[in-house]
């Protein structure tokens, strides 16, 4: 059977503000019963990924709020009052949910190999250790490891240990037209170019077409939310591919090379921190000023009320909030077609994926949001 990645991305505008719930539903067609249930691979061997993210439904980023209101004058001393300590400084500003970004477009190489791997991916431990072939710093080429730049990973440094990475990659491959002979992708990461480990604890296995006329060629998209990171201001994170030219039945020869194609392709790496809150302009409070010392003495008159402050520039972003979901997720196969609508108002007999986890809620903030679906 055809084992693969679907990607569904679309902008919803719901005009609600109470919570949304988003179910995965599908259909079989087929005139009679498949020689193997068909359906969606969850479990271990999958690194699925829900993510829903709210944006403001003008497009644009929303008006600032008000500033607070100016501090209170000044009480008349009591004998002399000790003078107020130094108000600590105000916590940098994180505008929005994403913080920053890192994208990379190429150029890339081709890299595809004849032989299953004898070695790790990578030269330091791994989750699993897979033998393959990696193409970050520290990767095996099939002769040694690279410690030189990687023309398939990219790094970034999150501004706080309590954000998440948004990991993205679009990547054009080959695999073998052969039977028995699969290609797996995998993404890993790493602080310290040597200890790797998977992100969603496995790779993703890419058949072939089952034609004897040609290989297959396609794209494989990876998106992964990973964290919280939980780690020291100033640790890179870098996120590099690997392969595997696996050969059913033990043999280490395949009947031609395949793998990651660079060359005229389309390729691109892309990496985003979020705001661990998932909140716009939750920034961190400074420390607290010295205290002044106690005089003695009569009370003094009471001071003046102080100005307004004025109103702050707050810059929020367009995307206001996000929910993510990474697992659990279960197999859900079926050997027949549906034979009614999953819920009210469907014109469609499909299977719904509720129990098997493909399900994620939102409460929009705003009801002119728009809720984007990716999967």
């Amino acid at each position: 059977p055809l084992t693969n990645i679907y990607m569904f991305n679309y902008m919803h505008n719901p005009n609600v503000t109470t919570a949304i719930q988003y179910i995965l539903i599908f259909q079989l067609e087929t005139g009679g019963t498949p020689f193997n249930p068909l359906g969606l691979v969850g479990g271990s061997n999958a690194a699925n990924s829900i993510l829903l993210e709210e944006y403001a439904g003008s497009g644009g980023s929303v008006p600032g709020s008000l500033g607070s209101t100016g501090p209170t004058g000044p009480t008349g001393p009591t004998g002399q009052t000790g003078p107020t300590g130094q108000t600590g400084p105000t916590g940098p500003y994180l505008p929005g949910v994403v913080i920053q970004y890192v994208s990379y477009n190429g150029p890339f190489t081709d890299q595809t190999n004849q032989n299953t791997s004898l070695s790790p991916a990578f030269q330091g431990p791994m989750g699993s250790n897979p033998l393959g072939y990696g193409l970050g710093p520290n990767g095996w080429n099939g002769t040694s490891y690279i410690t030189g730049p990687s023309l398939y990973s990219a790094s970034i440094i999150p501004q706080s240990g309590d954000s998440k990475i948004k990991v993205t990659f679009k990547i054009k491959y080959k695999c073998s037209n052969a039977a028995g002979e699969n290609l797996n992708i995998g993404v890993a990461y790493t602080t310290d170019n040597i200890n790797y480990t998977i992100l969603g604890g496995t790779p993703d296995t890419l058949l072939g077409t089952g034609n004897s006329s040609a290989p297959y060629v396609g794209v494989y998209t990876f998106n992964y939310m990973h964290g919280p990171l939980n780690t020291p201001v100033g640790t890179k994170f870098t996120y590099a591919l690997f392969y595997q030219i696996n050969i059913l039945g033990g043999g280490t020869t395949a009947s031609m090379a395949y793998g990651i194609l660079g060359a005229n392709s389309a390729n691109c790496i892309i990496l985003e921190e979020y705001l661990g809150s998932g909140s716009a302009n939750v920034g961190s409070t400074g420390p607290t000023g010295s205290t002044g010392a106690v005089g003695t003495g009569p009370t003094g008159p009471t001071g003046t009320t102080g100005t307004t402050g004025p109103t702050g520039a707050y810059l929020p972003g367009v995307l206001i909030q996000f929910q993510n979901k990474n697992t659990p997720f279960v197999d859900d196969y079926h050997s027949v077609m549906a034979g009614s609508a999953p819920y009210n108002g469907l014109s469609i007999n499909a299977w719904p994926a509720y129990n098997a986890g493909y399900t994620l809620s939102i409460i929009p903030k705003d009801a002119l949001s728009k809720i984007k679906y990716c999967k």
